[in-house]
C-alpha cells in the first residue's frame, strides 16, 4: 500500500524485436520534486506517448501533500487520505527516452474541486491518445465526496497535446458498463484498420475491451470476462500459472500503430500481500 509514498516512474530497455523481454533497468525517468511543486511526495500511473514531432511525453499522476505536513512514506493508503486528495495530472517531455524529462510547473489537469461533481476530488489515471496533428484525447479517473469510495472515468481534450485541456465530460462521466466499480487503469490507442479508439480497463482479476469513434461514448467490444484474467497462463517456459491481481494494462505498438502486445503488473499466489510485483507481456493474437 506504499504505492502513494513511495512511487517513481523507472526506465527499463529490451531489445526492439523482443517486447516480451527479457528488460534491463536504465534508471529512474521521473522521481518526485522538492515541496511546493505538486509532484513532491510521489509519481504514478505513467502513460508513455509518442508525439508526431517524435517526442517522448509521460503523462502522470503526481501528488504532495497539504502545507506544513509532512509525509508518513510508512502510512500507505486508507480513506480520504490528504495525498490521495492531492492527485493531479502532469507532463513530461524529452526527445528521447533516456531524457532528461522536461516537467511543467502546474498539472495539465487538475480535479474541479466543486461539490457534487464526479470528479470533484482528484485526477489520476491518465491515458491519453495524441493526433496527428499533435492534439490529444486524455481518459482520466476520479471521484467525489458522495458515495466514496466509488470511482468514474472522464474525458479531456487539448488543441495541443501540452495542454490546456478542457473537459468534455464536465457533468456526467462515461458510461461504461462494467460488473463492480473496481474497473480502472484504462489504456487507449488508435485502431487505424477499423478507424475507432480502442480502450483496456482492469476490474481486479476481470477485464474489459472497448471501442468508440468519439472517444466520449464507449461500447463494449466483447464479452466482459469477471475473473478469467488471472487464470490459465501458458508460460513461455511451458508451465501455467495463475495470478492473484493483474493491473496497469498497457499497449505496446509497433511502428505502424498497431497493437502487438499487452503489458500488466500481476501478483503472483506465493507472493506476500503486495511485497513483490512483477510485469508481465503477453503477446496479443
Amino acid at each position: 500500500q506504499a504505492w502513494l509514498t513511495n512511487s517513481v516512474v523507472l526506465h527499463a530497455i529490451a531489445p526492439s524485436s523482443h517486447p516480451q523481454g527479457p528488460y534491463t533497468p536504465a534508471g529512474v525517468a521521473l522521481a518526485p520534486r522538492p515541496k511546493p511543486n505538486f509532484d513532491s511526495v510521489m509519481i504514478h500511473c505513467p502513460d508513455v506517448v509518442r508525439a508526431p514531432d517524435g517526442t517522448f511525453a509521460i503523462f502522470y499522476d503526481g501528488s504532495s501533500t497539504p502545507p506544513g505536513q509532512v509525509v508518513d512514506r510508512a502510512a500507505g493508503a486508507s480513506g480520504l487520505n490528504p495525498i490521495i486528495l492531492r492527485q493531479n495530472i502532469g507532463l513530461a517531455t524529452a526527445t528521447s527516452p533516456f531524457g532528461p524529462w522536461t516537467r511543467r510547473n502546474t498539472p495539465i489537469l487538475e480535479p474541479s474541486g466543486v461539490n457534487g461533481t464526479w470528479d470533484q476530488l482528484f485526477v489520476t489515471n491518465p491515458a491519453a491518445y495524441i493526433f496527428p496533428n499533435a492534439s490529444a484525447l486524455l481518459i482520466y479517473k476520479s471521484g467525489r465526496a458522495v458515495g466514496w469510495p466509488s470511482m468514474y472515468m472522464g474525458v479531456a481534450f487539448a488543441d495541443h497535446y501540452t495542454g490546456p485541456y478542457r473537459r468534455l465530460t464536465p457533468t456526467k462521466p462515461l458510461v461504461i458498463r462494467k460488473q463492480s466499480d473496481d474497473c480502472e487503469d484504462p489504456d487507449i490507442y488508435f485502431d487505424h484498420d477499423y478507424g475507432v479508439l480502442r480502450m483496456v480497463l482492469h476490474c481486479g482479476c476481470g477485464t474489459q475491451m472497448l471501442w468508440s469513434a468519439t472517444g466520449v461514448d464507449w461500447e463494449l467490444g466483447g464479452p466482459v470476462q469477471a475473473s478469467g484474467w488471472c487464470t490459465g497462463f501458458n508460460y513461455t517456459d511451458g508451465t501455467v500459472g495463475r495470478l492473484v491481481t493483474r493491473q496497469r494494462p498497457h499497449f505496446v505498438l509497433d511502428k505502424g500503430g498497431r497493437a502487438t502486445h499487452l503489458t500488466t503488473g500481476v501478483n503472483r499466489p506465493d507472493d506476500v500481500g503486495m511485497g513483490h510485483t512483477w510485469t508481465m507481456a503477453a503477446k496479443l493474437l
